[in-house]
């Protein structure tokens, strides 16, 4: 986990600081959506749900946008307890927009635009980590060009939603 925390952050920092443009390829969407599912370990009786069109790609950094769509699938996977987590991708306007659904606790409204802070802890996680994951995920997503949109209700679940520009078509590409 630290291992991959350390990484997250010197992609970040070498594409902040300008000293490392991040680098631009086809990235084909269902796979990579898949590959996340695979790799969460969500409590028993955690359903995970994968939704996107075969042909749907985006011209972006590949890890940079892994990174934040694991951050926030892995978030996930820690608070929900039941129910499901759904991952999605679908073409928007000339964007693509890859949305992280699930069941869990939700994020009471006030703490909402704190957790996007570093370090900031909501108050009733009542769990272990380090304050970093969504800072790094809109810390990701900023360095993309794209925008990112949280929506959480107490007891319903969160929604957590990336658009990305320059989405393309696999078949056309």
């Amino acid at each position: 986990r630290l291992a991959r925390l350390a990484r997250a952050l010197l992609v970040l920092a070498r594409a902040q600081t300008g000293y490392e443009a991040p680098r631009e390829e086809v990235v084909a969407i269902e796979p990579l959506l898949t590959e996340i599912a695979a790799s969460l370990r969500p409590a028993r009786g955690v359903e995970v749900h994968v939704t996107c069109q075969p042909a749907l790609a985006v011209v972006t950094n590949r890890e940079l946008v892994e990174q934040a769509l694991v951050n926030v699938a892995e978030n996930a996977a820690k608070y929900t307890m039941e129910g499901r987590i759904e991952l999605e991708g679908r073409a928007a306007e000339g964007t693509v927009e890859l949305v992280v659904r699930d069941t869990g606790p939700g994020i009471p409204k006030p703490e909402q635009p704190l957790v996007l802070d570093r370090f900031y802890r909501a108050s009733a996680n009542g769990s272990d980590g380090f304050g970093l994951g969504f800072a790094i995920v809109r810390s990701a997503v900023d360095a993309l060009d794209g925008r990112l949109r949280l929506e959480s209700e107490p007891g319903v679940g969160t929604v957590v939603s990336v658009r990305l520009p320059r989405a393309v078509n696999l078949v056309e590409s």
